[in-house]
């Protein structure tokens, strides 16, 4: 699960059905919650940069080389995929093998 996907599916301000007043109290509250919408995020995505380089930062030298080996080890680390290391790491340290289709 994306948690910049399922926070935007959840909190994802509403659009009013009607045109609201220029100035009135409903278009700035709406303009508030828009902006507060998009400052979080950004938390959120800059949140899971900092769980990938944690992840990752704990791993050993070789407990890397072995995801560096995975097939799905370039896409997920350019979206920083903070989740998909764990994932990785719980496997290998389950002694789940890796070469099987998942």
């Amino acid at each position: 699960v994306d948690p910049i996907v399922e926070y935007k599916r959840k909190h994802k301000p509403v659009n009013p059905t009607t045109p609201l007043p220029q100035g009135s109290i409903e278009e700035l509250m709406l303009k508030e919650e828009v902006k507060e919408y998009v400052s979080r995020i950004q938390i959120v995505k800059a949140n899971v940069h900092k769980l990938y380089a944690l992840v990752w930062g704990q791993c050993t030298d070789g407990l890397q080389s072995s995801i560096w080996l995975h097939l799905e080890y370039n896409r997920k680390s350019t979206a920083f995929d903070g989740f998909w290391p764990l994932g990785e790491v719980q496997k290998r340290l389950a002694g789940v093998s890796t070469s099987q289709n998942t």
